[in-house]
Parts: structure tokens; sequence; C-alpha cells
């Protein structure tokens, strides 16, 4: 089986701000999480109070300063020739 591939926060954000065709500001990565609580166990008499944590959406949060992991557009994805800024493409939504 071969390795997948893996990406840190800058990398996700760097694939980010490229997909949405962002040529300035400065990004860091936005995860959103969501939390269960019941009762989980391998069996029903061994059940206890548990949480769950999912990853729920994932984007990009325009930010003022830079920080350890932000990401300046115009340096990852800067203007190529005469193109026009256009507006950052929505990510998960079809139009059937």
């Amino acid at each position: 089986m071969s390795q997948q591939p893996m990406y840190s926060a800058r990398d996700l954000t760097e694939i980010l701000i490229k997909h949405n065709d962002l040529h300035e500001g400065i990004y860091a990565l936005n995860l959103e999480f969501q939390f269960g609580l019941g009762m989980m166990g391998p069996t029903p008499e061994q059940t206890l109070p548990s949480a769950i944590v999912s990853l729920a959406r994932v984007g990009l949060n325009k930010v003022e300063v830079h920080a350890t992991n932000t990401v300046d557009a115009a340096e990852v994805n800067p203007y190529s020739g005469a193109k026009k800024a256009s507006k950052p493409r929505a990510v998960g939504k079809r139009k059937d």
C-alpha cells in the first residue's frame, strides 16, 4: 500500500488560497469542529461517559498579522499577467 499525501496546516492554507484564486491578504486555516457527548463502550455493560470530536468544515480566515501558520496570498499565488481578480469559488456546493 502506498503512502497517501499528508499536508501541514500551512500546506492546506496555500492549497485553499490557490483554489479560491486569492492574490492578496494574509490567511490562516480555519477548522470548525463538532462535539458530541454520550454513553459509549465496547458492550452495553462497559459503557462510559464519552465524547466525540468531528472535523466539520475547513476554510480560511483573513488576518491582519503574520503568525506561525499564516500565509501571504501575494507570495504563494501572485497575479499572473493582466488577469483580473475573481471572486472566490464556493467549495462543496453544487447547483443541480
